[in-house]
């Protein structure tokens, strides 16, 4: 049975996070609630062989591409009159998207069998988001599905347009990063023994820095196999601790110390949560569902709890921006456009113009990255090749000199 590691408080304010088995995502929160816990963070844990599933078959998420693709087409056969199972099945039967194709013949099959649509989608768990469920059910509960299903696409494509922007920037240092590494793998491996051979049998006194050096050689060559080993098993450590609560806040923590990245991170999730609380307010859905589909999508565990708080203060019959402020993590300036938003009736549009303001916020930043970190990775590559040719020339110098 599935795992699902969770972080909830009690009545009293207290932590608790634990594991909990679960059939599926609902079975595992209304298992939680059963203990009088407010949920904070819920999400499946995944085991070494579903990791190494995702590593060589891939995950059956359908790709936002497709989904905004799906949504806009779907939108534009309804609004034609199209029923929506023919509108399903030329879909299915047009997309060369294996995980939609799979998605789809499950979603059909659930219609034939008497589901809603939302209900369809709400079964497929984590292979569509969150958001697609709630509003595809305000949509066919208000009559409009259609444009629920046109706002998605929006939404969608709008998501994948800022997280492009975000690995546009990052493609360059990653680049530099893979020569990096290459270069020294080369000279640890090809090298480096080349001249341990020539100042063994010179019988040079070996300065400190090539001594160690032609160790982190010798160990390569000769233990090669056992490093390659240590590495997958620290990788699957790293992922495994990277999907527990305190996993995620830490790495979260610490990536948010980083100049610049950290700035990225902050904004990429203020423009998430504005953006996709905007889509939901707009589509109809109430403030406080709309609150629980964002706390699932924003993937920032700080933001997630500040959202946790706002929605428990909500709830209660308070403002929205009043435990958003008290929290810290989100911005003044999109603060204030919600307490407006609030006052005036006007909570979606002021959240869609804050999301449209971190758009261009992302892109700027993304470009100040990509020019702050070109010259810091040049720099330190130069640095390490000239560690290794410095370890190289000079007992070859010291050499020289003692003839």
């Amino acid at each position: 049975m599935p795992e699902f590691s969770y972080k909830a408080r009690d009545r009293q304010g207290n932590l608790h996070q634990g594991i909990v088995e679960a059939a599926d995502l609902s079975s595992a929160r209304e298992r939680i609630r059963e203990e009088n816990l407010y949920l904070l963070e819920l999400r499946q844990v995944e085991d070494v062989f579903d990791m190494l599933k995702g590593m060589v078959i891939g995950k059956k998420k359908v790709p936002r591409k497709e989904l905004a693709s799906f949504c806009r087409l779907l939108s534009t056969m309804l609004a034609a009159g199209v029923p929506i199972m023919s509108s399903l099945e030329i879909i299915y039967d047009q997309t060369r998207s294996k995980p939609l194709q799979e998605v789809l013949e499950d979603v059909i099959k659930s219609l034939n069998n008497g589901d809603t649509l939302a209900g369809a989608f709400r079964k497929q768990g984590n292979r569509l988001p969150t958001i697609m469920v709630s509003m595809t059910a305000a949509g066919e509960v208000g009559g409009f599905l259609d444009e629920s299903l046109e706002r998605l696409a929006d939404h969608f494509e709008r998501e994948e347009e800022v997280e492009n922007k975000v690995k546009t920037a990052l493609v360059y240092p990653k680049v530099i990063l893979t020569i990096s590494i290459a270069v020294v793998l080369f000279m640890v491996v090809f090298i480096l023994p080349t001249y341990a051979t020539l100042f063994d049998d010179m019988g040079i006194d070996l300065p400190l820095l090539t001594r160690i050096l032609m160790t982190t050689s010798h160990i390569v060559l000769t233990y090669w196999y056992l490093l390659l080993v240590l590495l997958g098993l620290l990788y699957f450590a790293f992922q495994r601790y990277k999907q527990t609560p305190s996993g995620r806040r830490s790495l979260t923590l610490i990536a948010m110390r980083l100049p610049i990245v950290g700035l990225l991170l902050s904004i990429r999730s203020q423009e998430r949560f504005a953006r996709t609380l905007s889509t939901l307010v707009e589509s109809g859905i109430p403030l406080l569902q709309a609150l629980g589909v964002v706390k699932d999508i924003v993937d920032h565990p700080i933001f997630e709890e500040a959202i946790a708080e706002a929605e428990q203060e909500v709830q209660r019959g308070r403002s929205l921006s009043a435990p958003l402020r008290k929290s810290g993590v989100v911005s003044p300036m999109l603060v204030e456009m919600i307490a407006i938003g609030e006052e005036s009736g006007s909570l979606g549009i002021m959240l869609n113009k804050g999301a449209d303001f971190y758009t261009q916020d992302i892109k700027n930043t993304t470009d100040k990255l990509t020019v702050m970190i070109e010259p810091i990775m040049l720099a330190v590559l130069g640095f390490i090749v000239a560690i290794i040719l410095l370890a190289i020339y000079i007992p070859m110098f010291e050499s020289y000199m003692a003839f």
